[in-house]
C-alpha cells in the first residue's frame, strides 16, 4: 500500500450482519488498488463486530463505537480520511470491481469536476437486478432533479474531492436523514462541475431494512428543511405543488414498503 491513498471510502454500519462482508468484499475486489476504507461501527448489537473484528487488510481501518448516528459517523470518517478523493459505500451495497479506476479517470481528466456519480443497478435481497437507474451527467442536470425534491444520486454511488467536502462543512449533523441530498445541494452552489460515468457501477440493494415505518416522518420533516435550503440558494425554485407531491408520495412508498420493500423502485422514478 502506498502512504497516502488517493481515495477514501466512508462506510458506516449499524447493524449490518446480512450483507457487510459482500459490501466490503467488493471494495478489496477494486481494480484500482491505493484506496483506505474507513469503517465506522455505529454501536452494532448483532453479529457486524464480529465480522469486522476478523479483518486484516491493511488498508481497512475499524473504529468501533456507541451509536452516534449516520451523519455524524460519516463526518467521523471523513475526519480520518488521508485521500483527496471521498467514495461512499454502504453497508448493504456493492461496487463494481472497476468503480473506483473509471471514476478516478473522470477527475484525472477534468480538474473542474467536484463530483462524480455513475448509473446504478437497484437489486433486491438476493442480488438480483429489479433496475437500472441512469444518473444526470451535469451539475445543472443534478439541480433540475434537485428542485424537483428528487435526489438526483444514490448516496453510496458518489466520489467526491475531499476538499470540496470541506468547503461546505461536510454533512449537516442536525440532520438525521436526507443528509445526502442536503449535502449535495450546498456542493452544487459551489459552481464546479458533477459528472457520471455512463454505466452501472454501483448496485443498491432494496430490502426489509431499506425504509422504515420510524424514519419515513423524519425524511418528510429533513427534506423540507432541504426545500427551504434550495429556496435560499435557488430562489422560489420549489413550489408547494413540489412539496405536496413529495409528501404524498414518501407517505405511499412508507406504506407500501412495510408490505412489500421491491415495490420502492417501481415508485421511485429517475
Amino acid at each position: 500500500m502506498q502512504n497516502k491513498p488517493e481515495i477514501s471510502v466512508l462506510l458506516s454500519v449499524h447493524n449490518g450482519q446480512s450483507y457487510i462482508q459482500e459490501s466490503i468484499d467488493s471494495i478489496q475486489s477494486q481494480t484500482y488498488t491505493n484506496w483506505e476504507l474507513i469503517i465506522i461501527d455505529d454501536g452494532s448489537t448483532d453479529k457486524t463486530s464480529e465480522i469486522l473484528a476478523q479483518i486484516k487488510d491493511p488498508r481497512i481501518k475499524v473504529v468501533f463505537q456507541k451509536n452516534m448516528g449516520l451523519t455524524k459517523s460519516l463526518n467521523k470518517a471523513a475526519q480520518i480520511a488521508k485521500g483527496d478523493l471521498l467514495a461512499r459505500q454502504d453497508a448493504d451495497d456493492i461496487s463494481h470491481k472497476d468503480r473506483f479506476r473509471f471514476q478516478k479517470k473522470l477527475f484525472t481528466n477534468n480538474p473542474n469536476l467536484i463530483l462524480v456519480s455513475s448509473y446504478t443497478s437497484w437489486i433486491n435481497s438476493y442480488g438480483e437486478t429489479l433496475d437500472i437507474r441512469e444518473a444526470p451527467k451535469s451539475r445543472l442536470e443534478a439541480i433540475n432533479k434537485i428542485t424537483n425534491l428528487t435526489s438526483p444520486y444514490i448516496h453510496g454511488s458518489l466520489m467526491f474531492k475531499k476538499s470540496s467536502f470541506e468547503a461546505v462543512n461536510g454533512y449537516n449533523e442536525k440532520l438525521t436523514t436526507s443528509q445526502d441530498f442536503d449535502l449535495l445541494i450546498r456542493l452544487s452552489v459551489l459552481g464546479k462541475e458533477f459528472s457520471v460515468f455512463p454505466d452501472v457501477l454501483y448496485n443498491f440493494r432494496i430490502h426489509n431494512d431499506t425504509i422504515t415505518s420510524k424514519k419515513w416522518i423524519k425524511q418528510i420533516k429533513n427534506t423540507m428543511k432541504c426545500a427551504n435550503l434550495i429556496n435560499y440558494y435557488y430562489p422560489n425554485s420549489v413550489q408547494f405543488k413540489t412539496r405536496l407531491v413529495f409528501i404524498l408520495k414518501k407517505m405511499i412508498i412508507a406504506y407500501l414498503s412495510m408490505i412489500n420493500p421491491e415495490i420502492i423502485y417501481k415508485i421511485r422514478k429517475k
